[in-house]
């Protein structure tokens, strides 16, 4: 059992606060530990300093001046977490040092499990980036899945991956809206191989259910439910933060069912043929 875990059956709690300091601990204290083994270079701290903005000078020991960066100078866990996703994504990986960026990445995921920090690590074309949990359930299947099985789709991939960057920051509420909205949009472009936009190819979506023998009440609810999540991201995009930065999460989550569900479909299919007649 974890000691935060024991603490939580004694009816010692933590606050986000304390969470966080135990989590920048831990890391520090493994990184110290293992500095001699990480073979961080002066071309890996230079990058660093170009990606984060920080001025750049010759250092004896590199790894040195990260600890510090994760100690003294962060702040709070958006800092901590922020300074230490540019860390790994401008980490040069060496083919004779047992560190690379998975295994950093591997620590922070623990450590925040630990630390009892809900927040997850995903991967796009540009490297890692940090994004709070919500349900486990539901993040697996409609976050983790389809990020997975977006990397098939490249157009989608990059607007849903967009779409999460821009939810962790909590400043882009139109922005994250419209890229969930193109997300789907250009998902179903490719997976029907047709240029359509999201409402035109809504009924697509229903012919296809329909042929995988989905139920009408089935297909209806999908289209309905499709139709409505359009206006709703027209509206947001015609009237600048129409939508409230608290319903984002029900968009995010709705725009990996309705991707979901048909990636599942697809996979069933004996051959995939070309988009279904209107």
């Amino acid at each position: 059992m974890q000691w935060i875990d024991y603490r939580k059956l004694l009816g010692v709690g933590f606050a986000d606060t304390e969470k966080y300091l135990i989590l920048q601990n831990k890391i520090r204290n493994l990184l110290t530990l293992s500095r001699d083994e990480i073979a961080y270079t002066g071309k890996s701290y230079f990058q660093f300093c170009m990606m984060t903005g920080r001025r750049f000078s010759e250092l004896r020991s590199p790894m040195g001046y990260i600890l510090s960066i994760l100690g003294e100078e962060a702040k709070d866990l958006g800092g901590f977490l922020s300074d230490y996703i540019a860390f790994v994504n401008t980490f040069e990986e060496l083919p004779y040092s047992q560190w690379d960026r998975r295994a950093l990445i591997d620590l922070l995921r623990n450590m925040m499990r630990q630390s009892g920090i809900p927040m997850e690590i995903y991967e796009d074309a540009d490297g890692y980036f940090a994004f709070p949990e919500g349900a486990a359930e539901l993040d697996e299947a409609l976050v983790s899945s389809p990020l997975l099985w977006l990397r098939a789709y490249p157009s989608a991939y990059k607007c849903f991956s967009t779409a999460l960057k821009q939810y962790v920051q909590d400043a882009y509420v139109r922005d994250t809206a419209d890229n969930l909205r193109k997300a789907l949009e250009a998902f179903l472009q490719d997976f029907f191989k047709n240029d359509r936009n999201l409402s035109n190819n809504i009924p697509i979506v229903a012919t296809y259910l329909k042929a995988c023998g989905a139920p009408r009440e089935f297909s209806e609810t999908y289209v309905k439910l499709a139709d409505l999540y359009r206006k709703l991201n027209d509206r947001a995009a015609k009237h600048n933060d129409a939508i409230d930065a608290r319903f984002l999460e029900f968009l995010l989550y709705q725009t990996g069912a309705f991707i979901r569900l048909l990636l599942t479909l697809r996979e069933k299919e004996p051959k995939h043929e070309t988009e279904p007649g209107p």
